[in-house]
């Protein structure tokens, strides 16, 4: 996918109430944020935001974390829930590398969490799927030694 640097994009983001601007502050508690106890699916790597805008509103009994590290990607997402016209309360976005993310963030309780990797088919290179699965894996493992659950889904 090219990227295009979308005017304004960083600071569309940053006005959306969607937006978790300091994940690190929710350390272990972002249940808080959806001020539910409802299991919390995370989906690294949102891109416009599709997957988890649907299924945000398929499953209002569920909490969607998205992650997207590109801004110019990003406002695409938010640009799509805006234009639903209407709370959707069990949605938060946020922007960065999923590259860096500590797994503390991620220490989320006694619910079932799930992380969705999606990659797009469309990379010209099929061996950056690796690469950046290689930057994720002590993620993964410590999210797996703590009975946690990992779907796969390939965007076509």
């Amino acid at each position: 996918m090219r990227l295009k640097k979308v005017k304004g994009a960083k600071e569309k983001i940053e006005k959306s109430p969607y937006l978790i601007k300091d994940p690190s502050t929710h350390r272990g508690q972002f249940n808080k944020l959806f001020n539910n106890s409802n299991p919390i699916r995370v989906e690294i790597g949102m891109g416009k935001g599709n997957f988890i805008l649907n299924n945000a509103l398929k499953y209002p009994n569920i909490n969607f974390i998205g992650i997207e590290k590109y801004d110019s990607v990003l406002v695409r997402a938010v640009e799509k829930i805006e234009e639903q016209n209407i709370d959707i309360p069990n949605l938060k976005l946020i922007c960065m590398d999923a590259s860096l993310i500590d797994i503390g963030l991620w220490n989320l309780g006694l619910n079932q969490n799930w992380i969705i990797f999606i990659f797009s088919a469309l990379m010209p290179n099929i061996s950056l799927i690796f690469l950046k699965m290689m930057k994720l894996t002590k993620f993964i493992s410590i999210f797996l030694i703590h009975g946690q659950k990992i779907d796969m889904k390939i965007e076509d």
